[in-house]
């Protein structure tokens, strides 16, 4: 923020012989506050004069007085004559040393901060008087990568169509794959199949560690009076087991809410008891340690609900909320609000929602710029992890209960191109970002000094080959194990894995 003692330096170090009452004007047409500024160029231009005509009463006490010649009326007139040309010239002036303050200032500004960080007046804004001050992260944060058209791989790395298997062998449209580990290592993979214009089914394969891929098993199959799978998910219980949570609509009105777990041997999918108003946008769920099903939803968009307990409320609009369990039991909302341009809150609760903190703010309010690419995931050590973008730049924050949240940091710059992006932490707590669009798949990772470059490790050789939508991904400490349906054969859902 500029000041008046640097307006001084400035003015001074361009010109030290400047008069005490031009540098007075100056300053004051310089002042950071409106309110102490001159309100009119009128006033601007009379301060000057009356600056010029105390200068000039002073150099004529000092001259001794003679016969007014023609010479001099006209040496006066002549004198007269520049006062009004720099009584022009004077707004010009007070615009080229504003624009070279304002570079200078900024030149200045470069040596004392190498980071896209909040200042720290804003950070003291932002943050609750309860949370711990955000500490600076331990990597560097001024590496900045930029995801160019063709970013340089090494060529064992790139995966070919060949390196992907098609689990999907029917030939229905299929949809939205999810990808999931469980506690013993085996993968998991769900993916919705059309049946009919009204109905679905939810499908599964599953592959142990040392082993190859199940045969398709249906979750539910047409099941009765069921029109639509509105939402589903794919997650650990807290027995460590793989479970999927549907909801369907069944009378138009109300969402039930159904559950399978143990995909294994897998019995018969069942209710959870559940009834969901279909106002529940952008419903998150998460397995309790007691094994009960927790709900993170807005309710009309606008209203943020946990159960049926009111988190926070007034919103215009909420786009994106993520909810997790972390290994301590503390839990974690995130969430984005607004329109056209969104504000990042988290709020956790220590004691399985009885009570939640204050909201923290996560990004820069004042950017005035559309959050995408929301994701929040919790690591072993009860460490939160934070990403998203902002524009064309994709930003990470880290979060501890001793520390609260660290300093913003800038990933990378990423093209407009990128339709996915997702965050997955190692079991080891390395956080792995994936970036994909149609035609490419790209991967960073945090190392010891800092964020590597994007990496691409698939591209499609033609057009029509395995176009990527619709991909979900899980990182383990051996690599991404990734899925997604091809865009140009929808009836495709491909699995592969890159080992790290």
């Amino acid at each position: 923020m500029f000041s008046e003692v640097d307006s001084e330096q400035f003015i001074r170090e361009r010109n030290p012989d400047l008069p005490p009452g031009l540098e007075r004007v100056l300053l004051k047409a310089l002042a950071f506050d409106p309110q102490q500024r001159f309100s009119t160029i009128s006033d601007m231009v009379n301060e000057f004069d009356r600056v010029v005509e105390a200068g000039r009463s002073v150099r004529e006490a000092s001259t001794e007085v003679g016969p007014v010649t023609s010479r001099k009326r006209g040496e006066k007139k002549a004198s007269s004559k520049k006062i009004y040309l720099l009584w022009g010239f004077v707004p010009v002036l007070i615009f080229l040393l504003g624009l070279g303050f304002f570079v200078w200032k900024n030149e200045m500004s470069k040596n004392s901060i190498s980071s896209p960080t909040l200042t720290t007046a804003t950070t003291a804004v932002l943050m609750h008087s309860s949370t711990p001050q955000p500490q600076a992260y331990s990597a560097e944060k001024d590496a900045t990568k930029t995801v160019s058209a063709d970013p340089i791989v090494a060529s064992d790395t790139l995966m070919k169509k060949e390196d992907f298997e098609n689990l999907s062998l029917s030939p229905g449209e299929s949809k939205e794959p999810r990808i999931v580990i469980d506690t013993r290592g085996n993968l998991h993979v769900i993916w919705k199949e059309q049946v009919d214009p009204d109905h679905w089914s939810i499908l599964h394969r599953w592959r142990s560690q040392s082993g190859s891929w199940s045969e398709t098993q249906s979750i539910i199959n047409n099941m009765a009076l069921i029109t639509q799978v509105s939402d589903y998910y794919l997650m650990t219980n807290s027995q460590g087991e793989a479970c999927t949570l549907w909801q369907v609509n069944k009378s138009g009105a109300k969402n039930e809410l159904f559950s399978a777990c143990g995909f294994e041997s897998l019995g018969q999918a069942q209710g959870t008891g559940a009834v969901l108003s279909l106002t529940r946008n952008n419903l998150s769920m998460q397995y309790a340690a007691s094994g009960k099903i927790e709900t993170v939803f807005a309710n009309y968009g606008k209203t943020l609900m946990f159960n049926d307990k009111s988190l926070s409320q007034g919103f215009q609009q909420i786009p994106n909320l993520i909810f997790r369990i972390d290994q301590t039991g503390i839990y974690h909302v995130v969430w984005a609000e607004g329109t056209t341009t969104h504000t990042v809150y988290h709020r956790f609760s220590r004691d399985a929602g009885a009570t939640w903190s204050e909201a923290d703010i996560l990004n820069d309010p004042s950017a005035d710029q559309a959050v995408t690419g929301l994701n929040f995931e919790v690591d072993a050590a009860g460490q939160g992890h934070l990403i998203f973008r902002q524009m064309q730049k994709l930003y990470y924050r880290q979060w501890s209960q001793e520390q609260g949240w660290s300093s913003l940091q800038l990933v990378s710059e990423i093209t407009p191109t990128i339709n996915w992006i997702i965050l997955r932490v190692t079991p080891s707590g390395s956080p792995h970002i994936l970036l994909a669009s149609p035609v490419e798949i790209l991967s960073i990772h945090l190392t010891r000094t800092g964020w590597s470059a994007p990496e691409m490790i698939y591209k499609p050789q033609t057009n029509n080959d395995n176009l990527i939508q619709d991909i979900s991904a899980v990182s383990s400490d051996a690599g991404w194990n990734l899925v997604w349906r091809n865009f140009a054969k929808p009836a495709e859902i491909y699995f592969g894995e890159l080992k790290w």
